[in-house]
């Protein structure tokens, strides 16, 4: 787990990515997310990470808990995505990030920075994420869940990209495990035509 509130490993992360961007003129936008499997180490616990996202709180979720973890996320990424700005003025760069698990709630009073994108997963609220970015982005699965066997229907395509759309979404992303998903590329191309004209 990385500590998000230690300068020497922000420090780290930003040379990295700006290496990266020097290397590679068509990169963008630069993805900071945390692994799928990382629900198991889960987030930084110490002092500075607790007492900023405390500090910070969090929209409050269905039973009312206010505490949660995202606070320092959004402002690491935040400071990653001034400095990949002002290091490339010419360009416009995007830093994506990702709502999902621990960090499925925003922080109460953090705004991303226009140049950020959010990554809104599935189980994360899209009403709650366009108050706090300008590019909320729906992470969606095309197919089902191998582990849950959970079939996602057509229709439940349609109602989720068209909800989506009133909320303020500006993109939608799909993902699947092609060869476990139920008719996972009729999906796909079905979302395509989908975000085209959502009527």
């Amino acid at each position: 787990t990385m500590c998000l509130m230690n300068r020497d490993a922000r420090q780290y992360v930003i040379k990295r990515v700006l290496k990266a961007i020097r290397q590679d003129p068509l990169a963008n936008p630069i993805e900071i997310s945390p692994s799928d499997g990382w629900s198991v180490s889960g987030v930084c616990a110490c002092p500075q990470c607790e007492a900023f996202n405390q500090a910070h709180g969090r929209e409050p979720d269905n039973k009312g808990i206010e505490k949660g973890e995202t606070a320092a996320y959004v402002d690491f990424v935040n400071e990653l995505a001034d400095t990949v700005k002002q290091t490339f003025p010419e360009r416009k760069i995007y830093v994506k990030m990702v709502a999902y698990y621990h960090y499925n709630l925003p922080p109460k009073d953090l705004r991303t920075r226009e140049n950020v994108i959010v990554h809104v997963s599935s189980s994360a609220p899209m009403q709650l994420w366009v108050k706090h970015t300008d590019h909320a982005w729906r992470w969606r699965w095309a197919g089902c869940m191998p582990f849950f066997w959970n079939p996602i229907g057509v229709s439940d395509e349609v109602a989720a990209i068209r909800s989506d759309k009133k909320l303020g979404a500006e993109g939608w992303y799909t993902d699947t495990i092609t060869s476990l998903g139920d008719l996972y590329m009729f999906k796909h191309w079905f979302q395509a035509q989908l975000l085209w004209n959502t009527s």
